[in-house]
């Protein structure tokens, strides 16, 4: 990938709605202000839907900090289209970005986006490729039992919330089982995993994949406890990210593509779930006149243009 700066560097505004993001923000706001981009040549605003955490004194924090920072306190909750229309009104950048307060971006993010709508004066819009976070890896193993659930028990990822536990799906063909296991990359070791089958006295299975791990069974029960390394060799080199979107473009004749189908289909590595990127184009007519764009919860830069 290019890392040269963009010749233009127009100037960007980032908005970065925030409603009770106390606990996501912080990392938000870095990865932004971590751009390889100039300082000088972006704005980040951040309006604030009258959260009722700790959110404006870690973004106040933030701004007495930068500069570049502007936090928009709002005097209740606007939404997502009305907050960051709120900010919009307050924007000087020539491209607006509009960033949701839980999304980690790379450092060549801004550099990217501006370099892709800087392409074509026709261009309206485009967004960026998300990939879902944490990091996953697959497990398989062959069984004549039945599996009822799986569970996933000490991993970070339950830091967000009251569980105890992540529920997680699982697939079955032919007795080969498969489960996509999430997991914290910086701060996970030894993941339990809980297979609860129907049957009882169940016979142990055995992983397919080359993974670190050991197994904990009462004989008469009928689950058996999983504990997986995931600093292990295995799991670094096959370690994904599921696609959420893939990148797209949005031009002034209100037709767009997706140009996130394309790259997939060249790497042969399709979005895991729905295989929406099948395909190599795909074509779809909007409005964008109609402020379409607040409906999409993605993050992706807009022209400037009258009253937007």
């Amino acid at each position: 990938m290019n890392n040269k700066i963009p010749l233009t560097q127009p100037k960007t505004s980032i908005i970065i709605l925030n409603y009770f993001g106390e606990k996501v923000i912080t990392e938000t706001i870095n990865s932004v202000l971590n751009q390889n981009y100039p300082k000088d040549k972006y704005e980040i605003l951040i309006p604030d839907n009258a959260s009722k955490d700790k959110s404006l004194e870690i973004l106040n924090n933030f701004s007495k900090k930068y500069k570049n920072i502007k936090i928009l306190p709002l005097n209740k909750n606007y939404g997502f289209a009305g907050g960051n229309g709120k900010a919009i009104k307050h924007a000087k950048g020539e491209y607006i970005i509009l960033l949701n307060n839980d999304c980690l971006v790379d450092k060549n993010w801004l550099k990217n986006l501006i370099t892709c709508a800087d392409k074509d004066p026709q261009i309206f819009s485009v967004s960026s490729k998300v990939l879902i976070y944490p990091k996953y890896f697959t497990v398989t193993f062959k069984s004549t039992d039945n599996l009822k659930s799986c569970k996933l028990f000490n991993t970070k990822l339950l830091r967000f919330g009251k569980e105890t536990y992540l529920e997680l799906p699982f697939k079955k063909e032919n007795n080969l089982y498969s489960l996509d296991i999430p997991f914290e990359e910086k701060s996970d070791n030894i993941l339990q995993i809980c297979l609860e089958f129907i049957e009882k006295n169940i016979n142990i299975p055995k992983l397919n994949e080359k993974i670190e791990h050991t197994y904990d069974r009462n004989k008469k029960s009928n689950t058996v406890s999983l504990f997986i390394n995931t600093n292990s060799s295995t799991i670094k080199k096959k370690s994904f990210n599921k696609i959420q979107n893939a990148g797209s473009l949005v031009f002034h004749d209100g037709y767009g593509r997706d140009i996130g189908a394309t790259v997939q289909n060249q790497k042969g590595d399709y979005e895991r779930d729905f295989r929406q990127y099948d395909y190599d184009r795909e074509v779809y007519s909007i409005n964008y006149r109609q402020n379409w764009f607040f409906n999409r919860r993605f993050l992706y830069v807009l022209r400037r243009y009258g009253t937007l």
